[in-house]
């Protein structure tokens, strides 16, 4: 009945209406089907509160560890051997992967063998080395022993206690035990320098035939694990294509690609929230710690890394989703995004208890709500039609 009394105070307010007021007489119509929809149901409301919004930058991207190393081919060769396995820890310099044929690998392989061996055989203690020392030491013994037998000799022939000849035949058992001595010094010497020498020659062939394969052998760059093999021995890889990742342990960031109309609010150090296709229903943490300021063309878009702040284990480039903080403000009057209608305006209850269409002025906007800075207040009931 009051709806129905309202209509009827509203058309005797239109019959006093000339035609000059026709515009007047469309915002009244207007207004009152507004009302009435309200009534009616079919419209949600809102009632405007004070609360913190965050501004956020979505960002897409990969987990990598925090230390890694993706190891390519450099031409484009048949896999010949693969020297390790995931799970794998590896050191700096490592051999990892053996491209072209079989042939060529065993050169490599024989003339690192024969590298290692030659460098053994030089060693200071080696077992060579170590027999020519025990020689030299046996023939300096001797040697001791008959030079004091034949200066003794050589006393007792002062006193004509033996005879000239048996002082000689020592003196001469002494000169042979000394030669002996000295020959064997210069031996050990000379060993020394050829086992040197087979050690610069056996580095020569190597470097010969690593040079002739340098594109073929390739090595680990980091220390670290080897988190994944994507290649087969027997296959082909591309000059470029990833074989296997290695990564630091329990260490890991984010490589995110963010578009190019957010860039210019990116900073280092923003907090950053994520998820990975893996762990959907858990967010985690981390912050901003590399932008760089090349474009992509591509996908127009810039790379940022982020380290990760939370205490959790992931798998390397698996997927993943974030929000990059840009800013908080607390106390700001929000809205659902939904009631904003186009050219930033909204129905609002008035205090004369009518829904009008009102302008108001916005701020900053998330997924879910939107901040007017102007045009509303708290505790203000604002409209929107219900979805269908």
């Amino acid at each position: 009945m009051r709806t129905f009394a309202l209509i009827l105070q509203v058309y005797g307010y239109i019959g006093w209406l000339v035609k000059p007021k026709r515009i007047l007489l469309c915002t009244i119509i207007a207004t009152l089907v507004l009302f009435v929809s309200s009534c009616n149901g079919d419209m949600e409301s809102y009632a405007v509160k004070e609360e913190t919004i965050n501004e956020a930058v979505y960002a897409s991207g990969e987990i990598f560890p925090e230390q890694s190393f993706l190891l390519k081919g450099a031409s484009t060769e048949r896999i010949a051997q693969i020297m390790v396995k995931e799970g794998d820890f590896v050191e700096e310099g490592d051999i990892l992967v053996y491209l072209g044929t079989s042939k060529e690998v065993k050169q490599v392989g024989i003339a690192e063998e024969q590298l290692t061996f030659a460098k053994k055989e030089a060693l200071e203690r080696s077992a060579i080395l170590d027999e020519f020392r025990l020689k030299i030491e046996l023939a300096n013994q001797k040697y001791a022993l008959d030079k004091k037998n034949a200066e003794r000799y050589n006393f007792l022939l002062k006193d004509k206690a033996v005879s000239a000849k048996e002082a000689e035949q020592y003196s001469l058992i002494a000169e042979s035990s000394y030669t002996v001595y000295t020959n064997l010094q210069q031996q050990y010497t000379a060993k020394r320098n050829e086992l040197a020498n087979k050690v610069l020659d056996a580095e020569m062939v190597l470097a010969r035939v690593s040079e002739t394969n340098e594109s073929k052998v390739l090595q680990s760059k980091v220390s670290g694990k080897v988190y994944s093999i994507q290649k087969k021995v027997g296959e082909v890889v591309i000059s470029g294509e990833t074989i296997l990742l290695i990564g630091s342990e329990n260490k890991y960031k984010l490589e995110l690609l963010v578009d190019e109309k957010d860039m210019i609010k990116i900073r280092i150090g923003q907090k950053v929230y994520f998820e990975t296709d893996i762990s959907k229903d858990h967010v985690f943490e981390g912050a901003i710690s590399k932008i760089d300021p090349l474009l992509q063309k591509d996908s127009r878009s810039f790379k940022v890394e982020a380290s990760i702040t939370s205490n959790s284990s992931f798998f390397p480039q698996s997927t993943v989703e974030a929000n990059i903080m840009i800013r908080e403000k607390e106390k700001s009057i929000l809205i659902p995004f939904d009631y904003l209608l186009e050219g930033d305006s909204l129905l609002r209850h008035s205090s004369e208890g009518v829904t009008k269409k009102i302008k108001v002025l916005t701020g900053i906007r998330n997924d879910n709500f939107i901040e007017i800075t102007n045009g509303l207040k708290i505790g203000d009931i604002i409209y929107k039609y219900r979805s269908q």
